[in-house]
């Protein structure tokens, strides 16, 4: 991530293997650099200045298979750069996110995406399908070197137990 003024994330980055940099902007969606070429693609969601401005503050980037996930102030996106099309996958209430405004996206061992932000954790499985794993905020998550995924909250860490359908508090220690 980049900062701006003031501590203001003005950028965050994902690498697309060792041939492209994603670059997602805290007003203007996003953009791909060609880190051969040094060539930049810049794309736009429909609906320009009349899109509502949480929808293009990028908060988290994940290139998956040609795709690009995108977590904005207004919800989860899959992005094909191919077609410059998106489909929703999660929408959020930007009154909700922009509080606490920290998301992330992660992909495990299983090909299923992971996304925490200021209203949960959520899973979406590799051949679709999305189940909410906890609610609250979340704003860090990890994975071991066994797989296991560790789930940063305000109140502490906590891991996926091993039903990979709830969290287990793992500091500080429950009474």
């Amino acid at each position: 991530r980049l900062c701006g003024d003031a501590g203001r994330e003005d950028a965050v980055q994902a690498l697309e293997g060792e041939d492209a940099l994603w670059v997602g902007t805290y007003s203007e969606f996003i953009a791909r650099i060609d880190l051969r070429t040094g060539q930049i693609r810049r794309f736009a969601l429909p609906g320009g200045v009349r899109m509502p401005l949480a929808r293009k503050q990028v908060l988290t980037l994940l290139p998956v298979d040609g795709q690009l996930w995108v977590g904005t102030a207004g919800g989860l996106l899959r992005f094909d750069p191919a077609t410059g099309r998106s489909q929703d996958v999660l929408a959020l209430d930007h009154r909700s996110i922009l509080p606490s405004p920290w998301e992330v996206l992660l992909r495990d061992r299983d090909g299923a995406v992971w996304f925490a932000s200021a209203t949960g954790l959520y899973r979406f499985g590799a051949g679709g399908g999305a189940e909410r794993i906890a609610e609250g905020t979340v704003r860090s998550l990890a994975f071991d070197r066994a797989g296991k995924l560790w789930v940063g909250r305000p109140d502490g860490l906590y891991r996926l137990r091993d039903d990979g359908r709830s969290l287990m508090r793992a500091w500080p220690a429950a009474d």
